[in-house]
């Protein structure tokens, strides 16, 4: 015996005549369709926001992307901001977070910013999400947060699936968009570092593996930031963090202090973050003007990327190397010449 099944498709009616098994197989997969359809509407729509304590939010959100998106490390920029909140989001009528993220004002702003004093931000979530999940979330943390919000999200190797879904959510919401470069180094490539280097930066690499450098992976803090700090005022570049906020980030977030010598002397520094087990990320390091000429960041490079591989670290976040308002395609080359690889670091907002 055969069914016939009528559809509607583009305005037009068909019909075919199927057997019994083709025929309640085809309702079957209709049927799912529509179910799927209806899921993915209800999801979409719909979100569920809540604003929680510090406490509460840090119980629920134990594996972070990043310390910069932990309850702990806002709370210790909180004086940055005026006013700060702590928001989880749920599926309606659902109990259980599905995602969360911290977002601060600025006094006299209506703009919420996420990160509001960090490299990155964005969400963190106990599960992975769907596209739509993510949508859904973004769309009602913009309605709670007014219209107004700015978000910065990391490099996608930090969390690769959870990015990219909010670079597709907050594109689809209308979001004005900014990329910038970010640099990083793959620690695989690290045994074969000499042969990654560009050719100027294999030729200075050799120069000054013969002027007698010294690596110290335990150096102090006081010392390390003596070198980066007359770095940046011989460059006239701003030091954005302090010395007693370094010291206190500390308590949040490990760090390694990684010192050049030359007869003695700190002529080269590191200042790194250990974001996890497996990324370290370079916040500062630079060298002093007296010996440019001997090529002392191709020895700390060499250095700094080997001591990471030691430390079981897989990716050494060199940071970014362009932004929307200041590129910087000379700092890009530079360190591709090390052997770094480029990815995109995305910020949105609704202004």
């Amino acid at each position: 015996m055969n069914y016939t099944i009528i559809t509607n498709h583009c305005g037009g009616l068909f019909s075919a005549s199927l057997s019994r098994q083709r025929y309640f197989r085809s309702v079957g997969i209709y049927a799912a369709g529509i179910l799927d359809g209806l899921r993915f509407i209800i999801n979409f729509v719909a979100m569920d926001v809540k604003q929680l304590s510090a406490e509460e939010y840090a119980a629920i959100f134990v594996r972070p992307v990043s310390p910069y998106t932990t309850a702990d490390f806002c709370a210790l920029n909180s004086h940055k901001v005026a006013e700060m909140r702590h928001l989880a989001f749920y599926s309606p009528g659902g109990n259980k977070a599905l995602a969360g993220i911290i977002v601060g004002r600025r006094d006299g702003e209506e703009l919420w910013r996420s990160p509001f004093s960090a490299p990155f931000g964005g969400l963190d979530s106990v599960r992975p999400l769907r596209i739509e999940e993510v949508t859904a979330i973004y769309r009602a943390l913009l309605g709670h947060c007014g219209g107004h919000l700015s978000v910065t999200l990391p490099p996608e190797f930090y969390a690769p699936s959870l990015t990219a879904h909010q670079i597709y959510a907050v594109k689809a919401l209308g979001f004005d968009m900014s990329v910038w470069l970010n640099h990083s180094y793959p620690t695989s490539r690290f045994a074969s570092f000499e042969a990654v280097l560009g050719d100027t930066a294999r030729k200075h690499f050799r120069r000054a593996s013969r002027e007698g450098y010294e690596f110290d992976a335990y150096a102090s803090l006081e010392e390390a930031y003596s070198v980066i700090s007359r770095n940046r005022r011989e460059r006239g570049y701003p030091l954005a963090m302090s010395l007693d906020e370094l010291r206190q980030t500390s308590a949040l977030i490990p760090q390694h202090y990684l010192v050049l010598r030359l007869d003695g002397e700190a002529v080269a520094a590191a200042i790194c973050y250990r974001l996890s087990g497996r990324v370290m990320q370079i916040i500062y390091w630079g060298h002093v003007a007296d010996c440019r000429g001997q090529y002392p960041m191709s020895v700390l490079a060499h250095e700094v990327f080997g001591f990471a591989l030691s430390q079981g670290y897989d990716t050494v976040d060199i940071g970014p190397s362009t932004s929307p308002e200041a590129p910087n395609e000379s700092l890009a080359a530079f360190k591709e010449s090390l052997g770094a690889v480029a990815s995109l670091k995305v910020a949105g907002g609704r202004f």
